[in-house]
């Protein structure tokens, strides 16, 4: 049939045209195969044409009646085929341990007389022929485990020099790897078995991949997976470099060295930005230190503090701090180890100058931000009260903090916040007593009013602390407010406090008058008329009493100029008293 292999056997039988040794000779020089020459005894041959043409005929036959003499012939036939088929095969036998085998334009001295062994021995001297490179792997790879032990061993141990036992399939592998790259050739681990797998190779799977994962592990190749540059610490490498599904995604590219002094140059950078000292010499544990323990802790750092920023956006750094982030970010995210180490060199500047502006805000959050926090409340302050200050020295301290909080980098300035607050505060309490005491005051005659109006009504003392309560509560958010505005409108608020009081002060005297009389008439005698003047009282109504403050009499703001001016405004006065007498209230002014 077709040969689709890298090697075969051939056979010449002696039904073959006469070809002479020589001949022979010339064939297998330019085939890879094993040819076997049959001795020109064709014995072997005969007997088994002989029996194919016997169990042909049987076979014809067998679908007809036979007679019983036909019947016994064609029995002893069948057991006369069963003992020829065995002669055949001992005849064959004897051929094949008696043929001339020729490989690879030799005619091979085999002593064997066994064709099992001879057949072996021959493709054992045409393999050997043929893949000249078989041995190049001496020691051979079984499990996945013990590519997984490549990977995970110390990077020292695995070395690339002869004492490995393996050393001249790894330098194979090397070289066709770095002819492949100068070419331009994509590489996938495909390929590469298929490669490594036919003449003048003929390695196996495992064996392929075991090498590949030295070359990585001695840091001679990058390995990609769907562009992603895998390294040989990742949990997925092995099943990558050993399952058939994955190797055609699986790129293998040549790894360019990184010189020295990138390598010296990213220690020094490590030490000036990270204080660091303690660091591997070899470029791949070296990137893994600078991105896994320094850059990553940075990083998180720095997503603490704009965590911290976006929470009240007031306190400075957030530039610096997203910049910082995205430079940390973009070093990071580069797989490649020499684009690593280009990009720290080339950058190195950028990284100090954000490691300086990191070390200060850090500086901040930890010692500063609680100044910082009090300069903002005291602008919040100063703008809450900002229409009732006129002070000159006030304004100065407030533009001062201002400057200050909202300066890009405040940082060498906040020890003034301290000395800026205590001069407004002294200033500020001393506005605030000036602005409180006429309201105190107010509030303290308006308790007073109240207090001289329970004198004269019979409520228990229950009622009149809490009525007397109201007034104190007022007077101590005055002690305690920092609010001019609020502070302003306390009288206001005061002065309702005084008109509800007297309004349930009158109430309460109502129903005790109404309680009172209910109980005169129970105790009149049945029958017994009432003196004319008490019918009188019995029948008359209570009337209501309207409470007006006299500061609600003018419902607009006045100016008197002259005494027609007077008499506008007291006709206005009583106007307004003589409505609430026509409803047939009496009127009390407080």
């Amino acid at each position: 049939g077709r040969q689709t292999e890298d090697i075969g056997i051939k056979i010449i039988t002696p039904y073959a045209d006469e070809i002479i040794d020589q001949q022979l000779l010339l064939q297998s020089a330019g085939e890879n195969n094993l040819i076997i020459k049959l001795p020109d005894d064709p014995t072997f041959i005969n007997e088994l044409e002989q029996t194919l043409k016997i169990e042909s005929y049987m076979r014809k036959r067998s679908t007809t009646v036979q007679s019983e003499t036909v019947e016994d012939i064609i029995s002893r036939i069948q057991r006369e085929q069963k003992q020829r088929r065995k002669r055949v095969k001992n005849l064959l036998i004897d051929s094949l341990g008696n043929s001339k085998v020729f490989a690879r334009n030799q005619l091979l001295d085999i002593k064997s007389s066994n064709p099992v062994e001879k057949i072996n021995q021959g493709f054992e001297a045409l393999i050997e022929d043929i893949y000249n490179k078989l041995n190049y792997v001496k020691e051979h790879i079984d499990t996945d485990r013990e590519i997984s032990n490549i990977l995970n061993s110390d990077s020292t141990k695995v070395t690339l020099e002869n004492k490995d036992a393996n050393s001249l399939a790894i330098d194979e592998v090397k070289v066709y790897i770095d002819r492949q790259n100068q070419r331009n050739i994509r590489i996938s681990m495909k390929i590469l078995i298929e490669q490594f797998n036919r003449v003048p190779y003929g390695w196996r799977e495992k064996d392929i991949a075991a090498v590949v994962a030295k070359l990585l592990k001695t840091q001679e190749i990058n390995i990609l997976y769907n562009g992603e540059v895998i390294e040989s610490s990742s949990h997925r490498i092995v099943d990558y470099l050993s399952k058939r599904t994955h190797w055609e995604k699986l790129i293998i590219k040549k790894r360019v060295k990184v010189e020295q002094f990138l390598i010296n140059n990213a220690r020094k950078l490590a030490r000036d930005l990270f204080g660091k000292s303690k660091l591997p010499s070899d470029e791949d544990n070296l990137k893994e230190d600078l991105n896994n323990i320094l850059i990553n802790n940075k990083i998180s750092e720095i997503n603490d503090y704009l965590k911290e920023s976006s929470k009240d956006n007031k306190y400075p750094g957030k530039k610096d701090l997203e910049e910082a982030l995205d430079l940390f970010k973009e070093v990071k995210d580069i797989k490649d180890s020499y684009q690593f180490y280009e990009t720290l060199n080339k950058k190195s500047d950028q990284l100090l100058e954000s490691g300086q502006k990191i070390e200060k805000i850090k500086g901040f959050f930890e010692n500063q931000k609680g100044h910082f926090d009090n300069a903002v409340k005291t602008i919040e302050l100063y703008d809450k009260n900002e229409t009732y200050i006129v002070n000159d020295k006030m304004v100065k301290i407030i533009e001062d903090l201002k400057s200050i909080v909202d300066a890009e980098e405040p940082y060498s300035q906040i020890h003034r916040i301290p000395s800026l607050r205590n001069d407004f505060n002294n200033v500020f309490v001393n506005l605030l007593e000036e602005k409180s005491k006429p309201v105190k005051e107010n509030i303290k005659n308006d308790k007073q009013k109240v207090k001289e109006e329970l004198a004269d009504c019979a409520i228990n003392s229950i009622s009149k602390t809490t009525l007397l309560g109201r007034f104190d509560r007022i007077l101590e958010r005055l002690d305690k407010s920092n609010s001019i505005n609020e502070i302003i409108a306390m009288p206001q608020e005061s002065d309702v406090i005084k008109i509800n009081c007297f309004k349930e002060i009158e109430k309460e005297r109502l129903r005790l008058e109404e309680k009172k009389k209910e109980g005169d008439k129970v105790h009149d005698k049945p029958g017994e008329k009432l003196k004319p003047d008490l019918k009188i009282e019995a029948k008359a109504k209570i009337k209501e009493v309207e409470t007006i403050s006299v500061t609600n009499l003018f419902t607009r703001t006045k100016t008197i100029e002259n005494e027609e001016d007077i008499d506008l405004l007291l006709n206005e006065i009583k106007q307004s008293l003589k409505k609430i007498l026509d409803q047939d209230k009496d009127i009390k002014l407080i």
